[in-house]
């Protein structure tokens, strides 16, 4: 049963993958036939050189070529969310045939929340991948419109009627024409690229699924016991699929994990120093699952559970390779995307309003620097992470009540201060209030409401980095600057 099951998961995987392709292949294949109008365009030399007829057609067809496109992406992503559920339904009908053999109340929820993250992966592709949307971002009809507007306006009044002054300003249009088209050339083969390494990126994550490197961390991994398992590992995982590596110093495992970025990672460790190890590199993109390995099972676990890729705390070997064949077969999909821009957008509905309007600021005076507001902020912010329950075994020093308060009051001081971005970036290299540690928890937790809650803090921080620019050295140092930049 448990074979028929992976060959289901396997089986529905590859169809969901045919068809993500196929939405990618139309969006390509769409934005290349546009391009080719816009080049076409150029290649004309001079806009005078189309008449109205001319535009309106070309307008008109590249209103065709994204409908066309849009309806396919359409109907690939309506198919998308039928397979989706059709993969669902049938991966829980095998699951109650488990039943009987082992619980699957675990295994069903990893089902809930990956349908949740295809759901998200879906809504993520359909922002990139769209047509109509990339067209009204870079201003295509209204370049047309506008060139149109001019033609028209040329022909009605004639060069006599209009005098020397609109010829100069004649031409001083057709080099403002020629640049926008150059511009949204330039700006088409970007999203192009875009595309194009989105999709890369999603399919070599998945291809990349059947090769990884275990590393067993353990100061004492050559002991016999030790050495025992690793045996045990060599012959269940062939060289061929995997390389299993033994590492006895933290400085070299974590050299190896920030250097190969080509492989992912499986990381074994031991109870005592994985607490040491996992709090610098746990959080590192190619580290595809951790896996605690110690005998100290519910001590290791009190600490273990707030870090995300922590899959399994066991004192039997067998389950470590039970784990790595979940870890092989796909159980963390998602959890291998890194917080590079493209996954951000996997995760916010929105990016926009982060990235740009609402996460951005060109003066800190228009940030709010009422005490009363911000203390009421961070009652908020405390109460809302306690509702969650991100820290189910006690919320952390940087975010109880009585530090946000300090930070709220620090952070009102630096804003009314004289140059308030070296303000705010020494606030940020303190150890306390913890200001480093509260922005970058909640960014890295990418929640929406939390987010929102501290947006002032964040815009604060980011102006300041732009902006700053120190000859004094007064600052620490200017790597510490450029790093948190």
């Amino acid at each position: 049963v448990e074979t028929r099951l992976l060959e289901l998961v396997r089986e529905q995987r590859q169809k969901l993958n045919d068809l993500i392709s196929n939405v990618f292949d139309q969006s390509l294949e769409g934005l290349n036939e546009i391009k080719k109008k816009v080049e076409d365009l150029q290649k004309r030399h001079a806009w005078y050189h189309s008449n109205v007829y001319q535009l309106h057609q070309l307008k008109s067809d590249l209103i065709s070529i994204q409908q066309k496109y849009d309806e396919r992406i359409g109907q690939i992503l309506i198919e998308l969310q039928r397979q989706k559920e059709g993969a669902k339904e049938i991966i829980s009908n095998a699951l109650q045939l488990l039943e009987a053999i082992i619980g699957t109340k675990r295994t069903k929820n990893y089902l809930n929340e990956l349908t949740k993250d295809v759901d998200n992966l879906i809504r993520g592709i359909q922002r990139i991948t769209t047509l109509g949307t990339i067209i009204a971002v870079h201003g295509l009809f209204g370049i047309i419109a506008l060139a149109i507007s001019m033609q028209t306006v040329g022909w009605q009044c004639g060069i006599a009627t209009l005098g020397i002054g609109a010829v100069v300003a004649g031409t001083i249009s057709e080099v403002t024409f020629k640049a926008k088209i150059s511009d949204l050339i330039s700006n088409l083969t970007k999203e192009i690229g875009i595309v194009e390494c989105f999709e890369k990126k999603l399919f070599y994550n998945n291809k990349n699924n059947l090769i990884e490197k275990i590393v067993w961390y353990d100061k004492q991994i050559k002991n016999r016991i030790n050495q025992y398992h690793v045996k045990k590992l060599t012959e269940e995982f062939l060289p061929e699929t995997y390389t299993v590596l033994q590492m006895d110093t933290k400085i070299d495992l974590i050299e190896l994990i920030i250097s190969d970025v080509e492989n992912n990672f499986i990381l074994i460790t031991s109870g005592s120093n994985g607490e040491e190890i996992i709090s610098e590199i746990g959080s590192f993109w190619n580290i595809n699952g951790i896996i605690i390995f110690c005998g100290r099972v519910e001590h290791h676990q009190s600490w273990a559970c707030k870090y995300k890729k922590v899959l399994l705390v066991t004192d039997q070997f067998d389950k470590v390779i039970q784990q790595i064949k979940a870890i092989q077969c796909g159980e963390i999909y998602f959890l291998k995307f890194g917080f590079t821009l493209d996954d951000i957008k996997l995760k916010l509905k929105d990016v926009n309003y982060y990235l740009y309007n609402g996460f951005m600021t060109t003066d800190f005076s228009t940030i709010n620097s009422n005490i009363d507001y911000h203390k009421n902020i961070m009652h908020q912010l405390h109460d809302l992470l306690i509702s969650k329950n991100i820290y189910p075994n006690g919320i952390p020093t940087h975010f109880t009540i009585e530090n946000l308060l300090k930070c709220a009051e620090m952070f009102v001081e630096a804003l009314k201060g004289i140059n308030p971005e070296k303000n705010i970036i020494y606030l940020y290299s303190l150890q306390k209030p913890y200001y480093y540690k509260i922005i970058n928890d909640i960014l890295n937790l990418l929640d929406e409401e939390l987010l929102s809650l501290v947006g002032d803090y964040i815009k604060a921080l980011r102006y300041a980095l732009l902006k700053y620019s120190d000859t004094s050295n007064k600052l620490s140092s200017i790597t510490n600057v450029k790093l948190y930049r």
